[in-house]
């Protein structure tokens, strides 16, 4: 068993492999994400200058992993509702209510929900889709129209694929 110094550069010693044979060269707690490693960072990243496609973008969104509803590990373990810690009393409802009347968006669908845990994506201040909820993530403002181009990018190519799937 040989000792190495630790990657961050602070000194300290640890083993160069763990228990299961895997080569490490931190010591515990010493890499963070607020600290990128020196040796992938930069130039020396292979993926460095690169940027994803928007057909590989959509592919990975597709295979990102379901866990709304009963697919969510926290699901029935009483984490809403009264037995919530955070719960108000349905207060926060009524205040979304009242949040979508004051914003002034209509609401017309272009298709009719597949499953119970999709949600509707404004795709103008008109018009909505309904999508699942994983392709609705990220920061988009309908009213600025930031980011929008490129979520209704994924729910266009979503539903053209969900819908060509169904022929």
């Amino acid at each position: 068993m040989s000792l190495i110094y630790c990657a961050c550069g602070c000194g300290g010693q640890r083993e160069e492999f763990d228990k299961k044979g895997r080569p490490r060269k931190y010591i515990k707690g010493h890499f963070t994400k607020n600290k990128k490693c020196p040796e992938i960072s930069g130039e020396d990243n292979p993926f460095f200058g690169k940027k994803h496609s928007n057909e590989s973008k959509l592919k990975i969104s597709l295979n990102h992993a379901d866990v709304s509803g009963t697919n969510n590990p926290n699901y029935g373990k009483g984490l809403f509702g009264k037995d919530n810690g955070r719960y108000n009393g349905g207060k926060r409802l009524r205040k979304e209510r009242a949040l979508l009347k004051r914003r002034g968006l209509k609401f017309n669908p272009i298709n009719t929900p597949i499953s119970d845990d999709e949600v509707a994506h404004h795709l103008t201040t008109e018009y909505v889709a309904f999508i699942p909820a994983f392709l609705n993530k990220g920061y988009h403002n309908i009213h600025t129209g930031k980011n929008m181009d490129e979520v209704n990018f994924f729910v266009l190519n979503y539903l053209f694929l969900v819908y060509n799937k169904e022929e």
